[in-house]
């Protein structure tokens, strides 16, 4: 099944292509290991915010500037600014705090290196998880929050590259060309639907593998 509509695809190629990066470097973080995974993904929406900023405010010579500010501290960091200009939605700014917290300790230690991000994942509080998963869940289908949920714990980093997918999808929104904008507005919508369907299907893979129950209710309500 294809992981991304082509025309969000073509546009993450492009700014990729536009950071200096080796193609395909979004699609290959799911062959990293766990921290190399978590640095560079955070790195990527570093950057990606920090440009979806400076062409929000049309300012791109601010880019360097901009660049210097802390990712996500409280009121003056770059998550702050981007939910403040509207470029990301409540719940990515939730992940988008989470993924620095679990990107601080894996950078903060020599000896984190090797943990798992299940580990990691599992030493978060219950709200924090809650954040978590329902930032990867496409808004308005409730219905899916179990099935996020369950896969937050058999395959965190898949919940991890869904909800980058989304914030990844509408900063773009603010970099791309206006020609590129109708398009991927029309893709975003498919978006939603696709990540459900990937998710369901890799969850059940996952149960089969693991001989896990897909019924339960949420612990997290």
């Amino acid at each position: 099944m294809q992981e991304t509509p082509d025309p969000l695809d073509a546009a993450i190629s492009n700014f990729e292509a536009e950071l200096g990066l080796r193609a395909n470097f979004f699609n290959d973080l799911s062959r990293d290991d766990d921290w190399s995974f978590i640095i560079k993904l955070h790195a990527l929406l570093d950057a990606v915010l920090t440009r979806a900023i400076c062409a929000s405010i049309q300012k791109p010579e601010l880019e360097t500037s901009i660049g210097l500010l802390d990712f996500a501290r409280e009121a003056t960091g770059k998550v702050s600014f981007a939910k403040a200009l509207n470029l990301v939605s409540a719940r990515q700014h939730n992940f988008l705090n989470i993924i620095a917290i679990v990107r601080n300790k894996y950078a903060h230690s020599v000896s984190s290196v090797s943990r798992p991000l299940a580990e990691i994942v599992g030493g978060l509080s219950k709200k924090e998880k809650k954040k978590l998963f329902l930032a990867a869940t496409p808004e308005g289908n409730p219905q899916h929050d179990i099935e996020f949920e369950m896969l937050l714990e058999v395959d965190p980093r898949a919940i991890f590259r869904l909800a980058a997918l989304g914030v990844l999808c509408d900063a773009l929104l603010h970099i791309e060309s206006k020609a590129s904008i109708a398009v991927l507005l029309k893709e975003k919508a498919e978006l939603a639907e696709l990540i459900a369907q990937n998710v369901l299907a890799s969850l059940s893979r996952l149960l089969k593998i693991t001989g896990r129950s897909g019924s339960r209710q949420s612990i997290y309500c």
